[in-house]
Order: structure tokens, then sequence, then C-alpha cells
């Protein structure tokens, strides 16, 4: 508690401590407990950080003003500072990447421009009525959201801004990142292949882009928008042009590959870089102040040189990400039509393009990489955890040097938010870890804490803290102690089941022990829930757009030949998908052969429910996670049917699917394979699984 209160560091706001250190707002009783140490000091120092996180609740944040787009706006104060770095830098990018990442050789990149139509926001929609005006008989598609009345505008504000790009003479345009192409880090022919791909664009592509028309008013080429997340503070996001985020999908797959064989990266798995620092000392938590509006381009794009080519790095990031106007819709009087409502980022790039954290994340690793190589030259250096901007460095000198590197490049950083401490207590991704990095006292938020009367705020509350018991589960919830009263096997309604399989959920090593009521299912089980989930998860038909939603045949029959032929190219997956598992369900596979049998082995009802996620309408209705809560549902309801199932003691017959029951003369026999012959067995008992039983016949 007292690292969290450093006297040596100055705070906004005056805060009286005791002569231990710790703050005169908590009770001498509650100090007294802390004094003793112990788990229960633990428990009372998390309880007290969950109520100083009451404010977080307020989504209130300063109102928007020249301030909040100062840190876009403003250029680098002293550039020759950050040029300097480089030069010390660039030397030492290729060793240190192919210390660190040695596979990086063989990630490939493929690149090139893919017709899938985007279901996230997209700048053109505040055209909507401009559009309209210019066409009337589209006034009925006023209110709708779909990709396709919207491919036009987008590519035209893409020519927009490649004729931009080209008449400053300055970089490469986007053009280089349109052909298809596979590429990989350090290949000689990345030069040959830039050239090449600019000529083709030139040639097939760039001539035949739809010009903005006059008539629709200013373009449309990006906007920014905001979040109010809580406790006073206001994150701003770029929606940027699609084409753009089309090209850099490539980039940001391939960067993320090198950021999941990262072992200190916190991407994929926030915890595991931290868990990894248990038993250290010396801890240096950094928090940057507005990092990836403020991180240096230059050091992404010197990166992105060494790894592939000056040109595909122009192309990439000086172009796509770096030179883009926005919209500041956020300002309540702003106005399209005034140069005061666009902005561009200056010193940074904006955060919500496709590569922008991944490529951020890993200049921040080259930079921690080359303060450990000043100080252990020739090591590889694996003591810090990194999630972007969030860091922890369990080296002292490594962290010094950090800090100076960070002032060559104008970052600044917090004093106030950063923790520095020599017993080992670190805040990384919203935990909190003390005592040598190996005693979690993350406090539950408050805002987590009052989402908890939905099943899915507890559901997200006792994943973080798992040790809650199912009667507390159950009465944040609202329950009354009667209803807590009762034990998993006497719940009534179906609410009460449901919450019971989430709560159990995360106890069980996978949901099938779950399902099987803390047993592995059975081989009739989980044939039989393997068969529930794919007939569930069938596809349905797909909706094209009307024919009336295009101006004219030749827009209608580009769309076609375009994003509708890739709308229906992901349809066509998923049902590659669907009937390939429909297929390994209803044994209409050949088990004997290896490669199946594999697959066989290693197969689980997760496999079955990571479904790939589509859209089967051409308008933009359905989010990600009502996908997602809608599997956990199906899970609930069969669950219900496994619990009217006859329980039948199986030997163990391995994984190959068996058929469905059969019936004869009024008795259900089970069939299946053992050692490629058939065994037939018949269930004895009753129906109900807690007070019936089973013998093998």
């Amino acid at each position: 508690m007292v690292e969290l209160f450093d006297r040596s560091t100055s705070c906004p706001v005056s805060v009286s401590l005791t002569r231990c250190g710790y703050p005169r707002i908590i009770p001498s009783y509650a100090r007294k407990i802390i004094y003793s140490g112990g788990e229960r000091a633990d428990r009372q120092v998390q309880l007290l950080l969950t109520f100083f996180s009451l404010f977080t609740i307020v989504e209130k944040a300063k109102r928007i003003n020249k301030e909040t787009f100062k840190s876009i706006r403003d250029p680098v104060e002293n550039i020759d500072q950050v040029i300097d770095f480089m030069s010390r830098l660039k030397p030492s990018i290729r060793p240190l990447l192919l210390r660190y990442v040695p596979e990086i050789r063989s990630y490939p990149l493929e690149q090139g421009f893919r017709w899938i139509p985007s279901w996230k926001a997209l700048p053109t929609y505040r055209a909507i009525d401009r559009l309209v005006q210019i066409f009337p008989e589209l006034a009925k598609y006023r209110r709708i959201r779909s990709p396709f009345l919207m491919q036009t505008l987008e590519l035209a504000a893409f020519r927009f801004l490649i004729e931009f790009v080209n008449s400053r003479g300055e970089q490469f345009c986007q053009g280089v990142l349109f052909p298809t192409r596979v590429r990989f880090a350090f290949d000689r022919n990345n030069k040959i292949f830039s050239g090449t791909d600019l000529d083709e664009f030139e040639m097939k592509v760039g001539p035949y882009l739809p010009p903005w028309h006059p008539a629709m008013g200013p373009v449309w080429t990006g906007r920014l928008a905001n979040v109010v997340e809580g406790g006073g503070k206001r994150r701003v996001f770029a929606i940027g042009n699609w084409c753009n985020q089309r090209l850099l999908q490539p980039v940001h797959v391939w960067l993320s590959k090198i950021l999941k064989s990262l072992e200190t990266d916190g991407t994929f798995n926030q915890t595991a870089p931290l868990y990894r620092l248990k038993g250290s000392t010396n801890t240096y938590c950094y928090d940057l102040s507005a990092a990836t509006d403020r991180w240096p381009l230059l050091v992404m794009f010197e990166t992105m040189e060494v790894l592939l080519d000056r040109s595909f790095a122009s192309a990439a990031v000086n172009s796509c990400l770096a030179t883009n106007l926005f919209y500041i819709g956020i300002v309540p009087d702003a106005s399209p039509n005034e140069e005061r409502s666009w902005i561009s980022f200056v010193a940074g790039q904006p955060l919500g393009y496709y590569s922008s954290w991944p490529l951020f994340a890993l200049t921040h690793h080259l930079v921690v990489w080359w303060c450990a190589e000043q100080v252990y030259p020739g090591q590889r250096f694996t003591s810090y955890a990194l999630l972007g901007d969030d860091i922890v460095i369990a080296n002292e000198d490594v962290a010094r040097k950090y800090a100076e590197v960070l002032s060559d490049q104008q970052v600044k950083i917090s004093k106030h938010k950063s923790l520095i401490s020599k017993s080992g207590a670190v805040e990384f991704a919203k935990r909190i870890m003390v005592r040598n990095v190996s005693v979690d006292i993350s406090p539950a938020t408050t805002k987590s804490v009052l989402g908890a009367h939905v099943i899915l705020g507890r559901f997200s509350l006792i994943h973080r803290w798992p040790k809650i018991r199912f009667s507390t589960f159950r009465r944040l919830g609202g329950a009354g102690y009667k209803t807590c009263s009762r034990l998993p096997p006497n719940l009534h309604s179906e609410r009460e089941k449901y919450e019971w399989l989430l709560w159990d959920r995360l106890r069980q090593p996978s949901f099938e022990f779950s399902l099987g009521g803390g047993a592995p299912l059975s081989p009739s089980q989980f044939w039989f829930s393997a068969r529930f989930i794919v007939d569930s998860l069938k596809p349905k038909g797909l909706r094209g757009p009307p024919s009336d939603l295009f101006v004219s045949e030749e827009q209608c029959t580009f769309q076609e030949y375009t994003s509708l032929r890739g709308f229906v190219r992901e349809w066509l997956a998923y049902q590659q998908w669907w009937f390939w598992y429909y297929r390994l369900v209803n044994n209409h596979l050949d088990y004997r052969n290896p490669e199946v049998k594999c697959k066989i082995n290693r197969l689980s009802l997760q496999d079955i429910l990571a479904a790939p996620i589509c859209q089967f309408s051409w308008k933009v209705k359905r989010l990600d996670n009502q996908v997602l809560l809608s599997r956990f549902n199906l899970l609930h309801k069969l669950k219900q049917i496994l619990d009217t199932l006859p329980v039948v003691r199986e030997l163990p017959v391995g994984r190959v699917p068996p058929p469905p029951f059969v019936v004869v003369e009024g008795i259900s026999y089970l069939t299946g394979p053992l050692c490629d012959n058939m065994f037939l067995v018949t269930c004895e008992g009753l129906i109900n699984p807690h007070r019936g039983y089973s013998n093998w016949v």
C-alpha cells in the first residue's frame, strides 16, 4: 500500500499520510489490519482499492476544445533528437529482430486488396443525406447502414487521398499495397516487388477509380469519434477509409503473428507476461501520455523499411496511416464545410486503423530491446512485460535507459500514474500485484459490480475473480437468502440452472465438464452434443442487396464482381466449414484416414463453437457480442437436453463418433465401433440422471 502512495511523488490532490506512508483517509482499524500483513491484509487493501475506484462510474470528461486534439495536431518539438536516435537504432533493428523473433523470415505477408464488405462504421455514412438529395430514389434506404450503398463513395475518397499523396511528391502512394503478392521479411526482392506493384496499380486500377462528385460536398476520407470510459477519461479514435483499411489488414495480420511469438507481449494474453515476472523485486511501471498520438512516425517507418522495403514502408506507414484527413464530428458546432472541422495526425498515427496497434507495439518492443542492448550487449532481455503503451521493466539499469530514450523521442511519461517499487509492486493491464509480483490485489471496480445485475456482467466479474462463491454470485444478481440456500441439485427455475452453468464453467477445465456435471462427457453424450451444436449453427440463406439500391446498371455490375462477390465468398467459406463438421459428426467421413483420425482425436466442442462469424444479410444489424451470446444460450439449451437423457456407462471406445440411437421393439440400443467391430448396448434404469442408475446389458 505504501508503494501506491509514495511520498517522493508529488500528487495533484493533497493526501495526508501517516508516518508509515498510509493515507489517513483509511480508518485506523483498517490500517491496523494492513500493518499486520498476511492474506487478510491483502484482502483489506483490495477492498479499499475497490472503494477508491468509485470515481470510475462517473462517465464524464472535460468539454471538447482545442486541448482535446493537442496531442494530434502538435508537431514534434525537436525532430533532430528523434533523427539522431533513429541513426543509432536503425543499424540494430535487423539483428535485434532476428535475435528475439528468429522465425520472422518464415512469416508470409499476403498483401493485396480484397473486396470484403465492412460491417463496421464507415466515414461516408455521414454523406447519406447529400446522396439522397442527388438521388431521391434512395430515400427509402436513408436509415439503413450497408457497405454496398457506400462502396462508390469510399472508392472516390480513396482516389482523392491518392491524388493528394501524388501531388506532394514526397512518398509512395497506397497503390504499392494493392496487387496480390506474398512478401517475406528481409527479402532482397521486396524492392523489385514494390516497383512492379505500383506500375500495375497505376495501369490497371488507378485510372478507373471513380472521382468524388462536387455535388457531394467535402470528401469524407475519415472522421474522429470518441468514447467516455469513466473517471474523466475520453478516448478519441479514428474511423478511416474502407480502402485504406483493406490494404492495411494483411499488414495487421502479419504484425500480429510477430507479436504472438513474443513471450513478453500481452496482446493476446494480458496477464501471461506479468506472471513471468514473479519473484522480481525492483520493478518500474511507466505510464505514457498519449502514446499512440505522440509516438514518432519515423520510428515506425524505419522499422518497416528494414523489415520489407522503403517503398512499401512509405506506402503503408506514411500514406495509408499518416496521410489522412479526419472530420471532427464530435465537436457540437462543427461543419464539414469549414476547414477548422478537419484534422490530421502530425506526430503519430491514428488509433483505429488496421496495423496501428501492432506496429506501435512492435516498435515499442524494439526500443526496449535496444535499451537492454546498451546495458547488456549481446544478451536476450526478457525481464519486462509490455502491452501497447503499458510496460513493466524488472531491471533498474534498463529502466533508466528506457526513460532517457523516451525523453529523446519526446514521449512524455506521466509521473503521477507511474509506479516505481523496490518490493515488486506493479500495475499492469488493470492488474495490481505486490510482494515480488506474486500476490494479486486487483480491485473489483465499482463499474463491474454495478453491472452484476446483468448475468453477463456477473460472468465477467467471476472470470476475473474466480474464487467468488455461487451464493455470492447469485446475491450480486439480486437473489435473497432463501434462493441462495438452494444447492445446485435442487435448482428449480431455468434462470437458476442458467446461472449455475455460467458459474460452474470457470471452475472446470473446459465447458464439456460443465455440461457433464463435473465429469467428462461420455462418447455418446459428446457426439450427441456435437450433432446438436452443428445442427444449430446451420447457415442461413444469403440475403443480397436489392437491385434498386444501385443508381445505374454499371454500378450494379461492378458491385457484383467486387464486394458482392466477396460477400458470397465469405458465406461459401462458412458453408464449407459447416459441411465438413456436419459430415464428421454424422459418420460421413472415412475414419481410417490418418488425417481425419488425427482431427477427431483433437476435436472438442469448443472447436465447433469457434465458428467464423458470418453476415447473412446485406444490412448492418448484428454485432459480434450478440452472436457470442446466442452461442452461449445454445449451450444452455444443450445442458437442459443432456439432463433429460438417460445415463449410460460406456466403455472407452475412443473418439470415433457412434451412430444415433437405434430403437428395436421399444428398447433404445446404442451402436458404435469398437476395434473395427460393432457393439450393441442398451440402457436400463430411470430417466432422471440424479436419482436413477443404469447398467450395461
